[in-house]
């Protein structure tokens, strides 16, 4: 019988090409793309410009300043949010960023830090942060409450993280609630610094405990 041989070689430029090719055939992992809303450089997110623009004030009587160190915990302003009691009941200071153009193929996942704390004589107890989903000018899809719970004396970091499954809406407003209790006709500071909102394609991890 006759010995049949064949000269079979690879080369090693072969291999990387293959390799390659393989590669490129794989699922793209950790691919997850992310959209800066509001940070220190964006929509003001830590007062660094001395004007409260592009945050709005609801809910007066409540007074915005922007203020310089030694207390600013990010940069060299935040902004003071005084707030009066009336009627014996507690009151509350809200600052708005209206509108972020955030869109619902960029993710259904956000990221938010921001820090807070309290002159701590007047009872400035506590936080909350929503997102507001709107379509159109003003129509509201879907208000949710995102973060919330007591602050201190000190300047503290909170940060959270929020999944949506909403559809249909295509900006969103962030709102955030520094609330106080008190007799009426009491006054309390409270202070908010380095806020930074991200909407990504993947969902962050969550806070560790």
């Amino acid at each position: 019988m006759k010995k049949i041989v064949t000269n079979f070689r690879i080369s090693s430029r072969s291999c990387m090409a293959a390799g390659l090719l393989a590669v490129s055939l794989l699922p793209n992992v950790g691919s997850a793309k992310s959209v800066t809303l509001v940070d220190a450089t964006t929509r003001n997110g830590s007062f660094e410009t001395g004007q409260l623009s592009p945050w709005q004030a609801v809910e007066t009587p409540v007074k915005f300043t922007n203020a310089k160190p030694p207390l600013a915990a990010d940069g060299k302003r935040y902004v003071a949010i005084e707030n009066v009691a009336s009627s014996g009941r507690g009151a509350a200071g809200y600052l708005i960023n209206h509108r972020l153009p955030a869109r619902e193929r960029d993710g259904q996942h956000f990221e938010l830090e921001y820090i807070a704390w309290s002159d701590g004589k007047d009872r400035f107890l506590s936080r909350s942060a929503y997102l507001v989903f709107k379509k159109g000018k003003d129509e509201v899809v879907k208000i949710e409450i995102i973060d919330q719970g007591p602050i201190t004396t000190e300047p503290k970091t909170y940060r959270t993280v929020f999944s949506t499954s909403y559809s249909g809406w295509d900006s969103v407003d962030l709102r955030i609630i520094l609330r106080r209790s008190g007799p009426s006709g009491t006054r309390g500071t409270g202070y908010l610094d380095g806020v930074t909102l991200r909407q990504t394609t993947e969902a962050p991890k969550p806070t560790a405990p």
